[in-house]
């Protein structure tokens, strides 16, 4: 088996994190992540693994230019100690840190993999700052990494045309047979709960809620927003608040970092995301695995793994659709989850999933 190390911005905790620690507490052992810089969504026993892979946080300082030199010292003296066989790097930061030290040849060469967890547009469009960050991103990627994998069948196209043979796809699974279901429905009581889970920030879509909110208060019925993930952003947070605060029949409970996502989940009634951009969400594979119906944003990255006889059921493109997806529910909840977790079945293998990575690990370098 080789020995992996997974290269981290930062010690805070998403989706890209949760996947990691499963893969490793259930496929891969011999493996150590390294965190490089303090996040203010650290979860402190997150990485409590159940074997013996350790976590090395090289700093809990925020990311600053003076930091940012200490990390650097600080990797390139630890990857000198400390031997692996595979680096796998996840986000741009740490492709762009070790893809540097690599190229100017202060980090040996070995097997290096980077993860690419959201859409193009996310890494190299948008605003000149972003697309400036994304071509020094590019010229590590296509001269130092062996291997580009990107987690969601979106824009494949483009990934293809920037990184060609380097590019594989290995869609995000779980191991959907492990998780507790949801058997008891009752759509028609009086208050419905709808979870929420990411961090709270802009392109999770949080401001959106208002507007739903508006639309929601027509019904009779009771709606408890039950949202779990760290706060990147107090002042959006207040806001949903104070906005809930205009509606008699609105609640919004802020849970932040949850330890246990399946029991969190069974508590809810729907599972809801307003996101903006996603890679493949792995908190939506885990509604799916749990069994309560889900309603997404018309993003690519829903779109693409949503049943196509529910699409209409379960995707909205605006609030209004949204909220009328939800007051209908108790018509097609079962049919969304019956095809969803069929779905899941067929595509989102997690054991096929980590032989996948296993076959990169393993390919000899070109």
């Amino acid at each position: 088996m080789k020995r992996i190390v997974y290269i981290l911005n930062s010690n805070g905790i998403g989706g890209a994190e949760a996947l990691i620690k499963e893969i490793n507490e259930n496929y891969f052992k011999d493996v150590d992540v390294l965190t490089m810089w303090g996040h203010n969504n650290v979860q402190k026993e997150f990485w409590n693994f159940n074997h013996n892979g350790k976590v090395i946080n090289l700093t809990e300082d925020s990311l600053s230019v003076s930091v940012l030199f200490k990390v650097m010292n600080k990797v390139v003296k630890y990857l000198k100690l400390n031997e692996y066989d595979i680096i796998q790097t996840q986000l741009k930061g740490s492709d762009i840190i070790i893809g540097f030290l690599v190229w100017i040849r202060l980090l040996k060469k070995n097997k290096l993999i980077s993860i690419i967890h959201n859409n193009y547009e996310f890494y190299y469009e948008a605003g000149l700052k972003n697309r400036l960050v994304g071509m020094v991103h590019q010229f590590f990627m296509k001269r130092v990494f062996d291997k580009i994998v990107v987690v969601s069948r979106q824009d494949l196209d483009k990934f293809k045309k920037a990184f060609g043979d380097k590019l594989v796809v290995i869609e995000n699974s779980i191991n959907y047979e492990e998780f507790d279901k949801k058997e008891n429905f009752d759509f028609t009581k009086e208050t419905i709960d709808i979870a929420l889970v990411g961090n709270v920030k802009h392109r999770k879509g949080y401001d959106k809620l208002n507007e739903l909110f508006i639309q929601l208060a027509k019904n009779k019925k009771r709606y408890i927003f039950n949202i779990a993930g760290g706060i990147e952003d107090s002042e959006l947070q207040n806001k949903v608040l104070d906005d809930s605060k205009n509606y008699n029949n609105i609640e919004v409970i802020f849970h932040g970092k949850i330890s246990n996502i399946n029991e969190f989940l069974l508590k809810n009634d729907i599972f809801l995301s307003l996101s903006r951009v996603e890679g493949l969400p792995i908190s939506v594979l885990e509604a799916m695995a749990i069994n309560i119906p889900i309603i997404l944003s018309n993003i690519d990255a829903h779109s693409l793994i949503i049943d196509a006889k529910i699409k209409k059921s379960v995707l909205f493109d605006t609030i209004e659709e949204c909220s009328n997806n939800i007051i209908n529910i108790n018509s097609n909840y079962q049919m969304i989850i019956q095809s969803q977790y069929e779905l899941l079945k067929q595509r989102f293998n997690f054991e096929n999933m980590c032989k996948k990575y296993e076959e990169i690990y393993n390919e000899e370098n070109k």
